[in-house]
């Protein structure tokens, strides 16, 4: 798996940490209860039966008195477990609003850094769920903040990556977090990567800020400011599937080194205006449709209206031309 797949796979686990998987997970129905929680989170059908298909719930953490949520995810072929953690949930938790000005002004989301780094000490107990794994961890918004800070307290003994979408920076000197720091935990600026939407990035990762941890890419998500999609994960796990083909499509060799280059390139591509792009996400991603998503390349990229599509390998050589 490339690290591009990889990036886009840890945006759809933090966007489905939103979903509210508060009941048994290994009851009768729980298939069923899974699916109806994820399509309550805005995914389709086919997107809940793809996502059911490569990953169970191993875990789901909800709402405590601070507002901190998070869901354990397991790749199903690989074992892979990845802690996916929820951002703000609107303004129904008081302290998700409190933690993000917290954050913004300099702090680490004190209220929930302390309920999570009690969590974790659970999960990684003799014990706990994840006591022999090294996971990823993932989240969105004020997620992605506190993934950020479980690196710093838990270190690189148990923690492999860390991905965030649309998430501002912690404040890595702040006493609060460094007493929470498991003693002789050490951990690596390189196992953080952060997506930023190219609407929020002089926000979130303007001058104003800390510099963050980790690495930066800014992600096209959309031509105009719109301020509904502005911060949403489902924009950039859009935007970073619709690379994943791009680069599925070329079908070099797709090392890991070359995963950088590969997406500024996917990503100029988007930015410089597809006039179909959003057509792609809409008609093609929401049905988990590969092939009608070449064809809405090819026709947009071809810069006609076809009514008669060549045959779909034909399709991809004539787009692996052009990008």
């Amino acid at each position: 798996m490339t690290n591009i797949q990889n990036y886009s796979n840890g945006a759809l686990l933090a966007d489905a940490a939103y979903a509210d998987f508060n009941f048994n997970l290994n009851g009768e129905n729980a298939d069923e209860n899974i699916k109806a929680a994820l399509e309550k989170r805005n995914f389709t059908s086919a997107q809940a039966d793809e996502f059911m298909a490569k990953y169970e719930v191993s875990d789901h953490y909800p709402n405590d008195d601070t507002g901190l949520s998070y869901t354990v995810f397991k790749e199903k072929e690989g074992g892979q477990s990845t802690l996916a953690i929820r951002g703000t949930e609107g303004f129904t938790y008081g302290s998700d609003i409190g933690d993000g000005w917290d954050i913004l002004t300099g702090g680490t989301a004190g209220n929930q850094l302390y309920s999570l780094q009690s969590e974790l000490n659970v999960l990684f107990s003799d014990k706990g769920l994840l006591k022999n794994e090294n996971i990823n961890i993932v989240g969105h918004s004020l997620g992605g903040s506190l993934a950020q800070a479980a690196l710093v307290m838990m270190g690189n003994k148990k923690i492999e990556q860390v991905f965030t979408y649309n998430s501002p920076p912690i404040d890595v000197t702040d006493n609060s977090l460094l007493l929470l720091r498991t003693p002789k935990t050490t951990y690596d600026d390189n196992q953080v990567i952060n997506f930023i939407s190219n609407q929020l990035w002089a926000v979130v990762a303007g001058e104003a800020f800390r510099e963050r941890i980790g690495t930066d890419h800014e992600i096209s998500t959309d031509s105009t400011f719109n301020l509904d999609t502005a911060h949403s994960i489902a924009s950039l796990s859009d935007s970073l599937r619709l690379m994943g083909l791009l680069n599925s499509l070329e079908g070099s060799a797709r090392n890991d080194d070359d995963a950088n280059s590969r997406m500024s390139k996917y990503n100029n591509i988007i930015k410089n205006g597809w006039p179909g792009s959003n057509n792609i996400i809409e008609n093609g991603l929401l049905e988990n449709n590969n092939n009608k998503i070449i064809n809405i390349l090819y026709e947009t990229l071809m810069g006609e209206n076809q009514t008669i599509f060549p045959s779909i390998d034909d399709q991809i050589s004539a787009i692996k031309t052009i990008i």
